[in-house]
């Protein structure tokens, strides 16, 4: 038993979850496309034409149980609801053909090909169209007489006619539409506003006509008017009508899928829905509770006329044609290309009607009591029209709904009774026992814990109370001494008035109660129904063990349940509450950490199965900010860091690339290790941008990983300052006589300087304008060039600086102006990956030989860096050796 049940658990993880596809009964090839279908009433006789056949079915299997062989071409078929009378019509032949009761008996013969033909319900009449005429026969008469016939100029390629055989309707192929009353051969009234015109339909009673048109949308005529009532909407083509037998509705289907219900008293649509393709054909139960429609692109759907909401969607094995039903709609014979198949429906067939005892009092009577007998019925789908009361020993008692009567015969008495319903269906019978004579009677007083009225459905394992006594017929009866409680599946449960169990077998029990006297008689049985139900069974059949936050995580589950049908799912976390109710659904915002995942199925009784469970772990990325030095310098030793966390691990691994003009880690790494620090010497400035781009890479302990970015700005270490005189030059040409070459050149040197500086000092004694002795004046730059200059360093851009110009030499002003020797930032786009341009320095004339120019002392303005420069005349080009700001001066 357990391998049974295992064996089962395991092809049911295999079966498909959706349910299944909706199957004909039959189904059988045909040899040409399915011109016409009709189906009797009962839906025990089907017709059906194609090519150049017409046949006969019934609802047992895909043979025919006839096949006549006509002309090629038969266009159509028609049938009376009682089967009776089938017609056809012919293309090639110009023929009509009549079979009554299955024999054919008549025969037309016309000059022009029959492209339709249709018949009253009760058979009576047929009307057909040709190219040209359209004729009215009654087929009640001898020879099936013709009434007349009526040139319409045009062909016709519809004809329809009411079910009461009173209205006849035609439609010519240029959009002609003709109404006819039956006794006149002439139009009743005639509409020409549509391009053409592609289904006709009547209600039951003849008052109203469906027409689809391709041109002025869903139309809907009173039979005395040609003013439509009803025109929906106006520019959409549609396929195919159908009209409710009430005649308030109208289900319509367009070329493109759309399918309407369309109300002629609001004027509007009651719904909407959509199928797949074209609506090929449309029709109504008998009582108009459900619609069939069948399209071009293969598929059958069965809705409920309220709501449009579909019974069922169906694919056919070839594109639907044509459609018919049973009055009830239970059976439904749908043509298609090449094709013929029988569907069934349960919901629309005849459903038995129930039967209820409501009380037999007294059960246990002596001779002439009387008995009053109480009971009802019901039916889903229709009336109760007649009752039916029997004893086991008496035979029929009565056939009302409740009666009284005091002749039963002595000894028990097995009362059945049961219903009919208004479609000659009978219930199923239901029983009770009496006892008639000194016979104690039983009663359960309680079964715990369900009602005494009513279903009663418990889990399998539920403790059950049983409390029941037994009762004299009068003061002088023997005494109570039996008990007896029995299960129709477990047998003898237990021999005393109470007791209690919790191994009730899964399944329907009738439990029988009674008690006996001393006398050896026994009271008739009292009956109670309960059912044990069997624990629904859930598994999961599809779950990852683990997914990085934000994946998209799929979940399937199955159910099994030995006594019905999974009906509801359940899916938790214990970390997220309720998922799902679906048996597989997919989702991407699960939340990090443990899961611990859990399906429950729910039978049809209510009963929830046990929970399954998986543990699913929802993986957290790690996270991570690369620091970089803001900047550095060549050969100088930098330390860089990562603050780096994990929400459901540790980082175990830090990898960097500190020159990544990508941003990202590609190939081997610079340098790793387990911690988030690490050192770094640049050796060259870099290639293409005023910086470095650095990036960190860690990895958690589950192997996932992130990155991120910095950078730093690499520059020249600042240069030493020079060594020497204070003239900046040095030089050692040897000795001559024992004297040092050089210091004769130096005091060659010093007299030239002494009669040059007389010159200059007589010159300027003559002058009538002193001229202030000069001083060594700090190089200065205004706060906003600086500022500039620290704002584009930011931005990465490389700045040239700015141009001091010293004007403050006598008694000029003394200060300096800053000028920019580009064009604005804000106006320059700079291109990155362009090294940067600098202003190249200006070159010193050498003079060989001879003593350099004086050196004066500045300050650099952007890092206040001093250096020496030669003085000259005139403006000059000045560089700062530790920051590179370049100017021009003059000294």
């Amino acid at each position: 038993m357990l391998r049974a049940l295992l064996l089962t658990l395991v092809l049911l993880a295999f079966l498909p979850m959706a349910s299944a596809e909706k199957e004909p009964e039959w189904e059988t090839p045909t040899a040409g496309t399915v011109t016409g279908v009709a189906a009797t009433a009962d839906g025990e006789l089907l017709a059906a034409s194609y090519g150049s056949r017409v046949g006969l079915w019934n609802t047992s299997g895909p043979a025919p149980m006839e096949m006549w062989t006509r002309g090629p071409g038969v266009t159509s078929v028609a049938m009376s609801t009682d089967g009776r009378q089938l017609v056809s019509s012919e293309e090639s032949n110009y023929r009509l053909t009549l079979w009554e009761d299955r024999v054919e008996s008549w025969t037309y013969s016309g000059v022009l090909s029959f492209n339709s033909v249709a018949i009253s319900a009760d058979g009576a009449y047929l009307v057909a169209g040709d190219e040209t005429y359209t004729y009215l026969f009654n087929l009640s008469r001898a020879n099936n007489n013709m009434l007349w016939s009526y040139n319409s100029g045009k062909a016709v390629d519809l004809v329809a006619i009411s079910p009461d055989g009173e209205q006849i309707a035609a439609a010519t192929r240029d959009g002609n539409l003709l109404m006819w009353e039956r006794s006149v051969s002439d139009p009743l009234w005639t509409y020409t506003g549509a391009s053409a015109i592609n289904d006709l339909a009547f209600s039951l009673d003849g008052g109203w006509l469906a027409v689809a048109t391709p041109n002025r949308g869903a139309l809907v005529f009173n039979s005395n008017s040609n003013n439509p009532v009803m025109e929906f909407p106006t520019g959409i083509a549609f396929s195919a009508v159908a009209a409710h037998p009430e005649g308030k509705l109208f289900a319509a289907g367009t070329e493109e899928g759309a399918l309407y219900l369309l109300n002629r008293v609001n004027d509007s649509a009651a719904w909407t829905r959509s199928l797949e393709g074209e609506i090929a054909s449309l029709t109504f139960n008998g009582g108009g509770s459900h619609l069939l429609a069948g399209t071009a692109d293969k598929q059958l759907a069965l809705l409920v006329t309220g709501n449009g909401n579909p019974l069922w969607i169906a694919s056919t094995t070839a594109a639907v044609t044509q459609v018919a039903t049973s009055w009830r709609g239970h059976w439904l014979l749908v043509g298609m290309e090449n094709r013929l198949a029988l569907y069934y429906e349960p919901v629309l067939d005849n459903q038995s009607p129930n039967a209820t005892i409501i009380s037999i009092a007294p059960a246990t009577a002596m001779p002439g009591w009387n008995v009053t007998f109480n009971g009802s019925g019901s039916d889903g789908d229709g009336g109760i029209v007649e009752y039916r009361w029997f004893s086991s020993r008496d035979g029929l008692l009565s056939n009302q709904l409740a009666f009284n009567s005091s002749n039963l015969t002595t000894g028990y008495h097995t009362i059945s009774f049961k219903v009919r319903d208004n479609d000659g269906a009978w219930s199923e019978p239901v029983t009770r026992e009496i006892a008639i004579g000194d016979y104690p009677s039983a009663e359960v007083l309680d079964v715990e814990p369900c009602p005494l009225q009513g279903e009663c459905v418990l889990l399998y394992g539920t403790e059950v109370i049983f409390r029941g006594t037994g009762l004299k017929l009068t003061n002088g009866s023997a005494n109570l001494t039996n008990f007896s409680w029995e299960s129709d599946l477990d047998g003898v449960l237990s021999t005393v008035a109470e007791f209690s169990t919790t191994s009730l077998s899964n399944g329907s029990h009738t439990i029988t109660f009674r008690v006996g006297n001393e006398a050896g008689l026994w009271s008739p049985n009292t009956t109670f129904y309960l059912r044990l139900n069997g624990q629904p069974i859930g598994l999961i059949t599809e779950a990852p063990q683990q997914a990085e936050l934000g994946a998209m995580v799929v979940l399937s589950g199955a159910g099994y349940d030995a006594e019905g049908e999974i009906v509801a799912y359940l899916w938790n976390s214990s970390l997220d509450g309720i998922l799902s109710a679906r048996d597989s659904f997919s989702s991407s915002e699960l939340s990090p950490g443990t899961h611990s995942v859990t399906l429950q199925v729910q039978d049809s009784d209510g009963a929830w199965s046990a929970p399954a469970t998986r543990t699913l772990r929802i993986l957290s990325p790690p996270t991570v900010t690369a620091s970089c030095p803001a900047e550095g310098e060549v050969d100088k030793l930098l330390q860089f860091s990562a603050n780096a966390s994990d929400a459901d691990g540790n980082i175990v691994l830090y990898e960097w690339d500190f020159n990544s003009p990508s941003g990202k880690l590609i190939g081997t790494p610079d340098f790793f290790d387990s911690a988030p620090e690490a050192l770094k010497k640049y050796e060259l400035l870099p290639p293409n941008d005023a910086f470095y781009t650095a990036v960190v890479q860690v990895t958690d302990n589950d192997e996932l990983q992130a990155s991120d970015t910095c950078t730093i700005f690499i520059s020249e270490p600042p240069s030493v300052a020079s060594t020497g005189n204070n003239d900046g030059f040095s030089l050692d040409l040897g000795e001559v006589a024992g004297i040092s070459v050089t210091w004769l050149l130096g005091g060659t040197l010093l007299l030239v300087v002494l009669m040059v500086g007389g010159t200059w000092a007589f010159l300027q004694l003559r002058s009538t304008q002193v001229q202030p002795s000069q001083a060594v004046t700090p190089w200065e730059v205004t706060q906003a060039a600086a500022t500039s200059r620290a704002q584009d360093k930011e931005k990465h851009l490389d700045y040239d600086g700015a141009i001091a110009i010293y004007e403050g030499i006598g008694d000029k002003k003394s200060a300096f102006r800053v000028q920019k020797l580009k064009a604005e930032q804000s106006s320059v786009k700079v291109d990155q990956t362009a090294p940067p341009q600098r202003i190249s320095k200006g070159r010193r004339k050498r003079v060989r030989r001879k003593p350099a120019a004086k050196q004066v002392t500045i300050e650099c303005p952007g890092c206040s860096a001093q250096m020496q420069v030669p003085r000259r005349d005139g403006p000059q080009v000045v560089e700062c050796n530790a920051c590179g700001l370049t100017g021009e001066l003059e000294l």
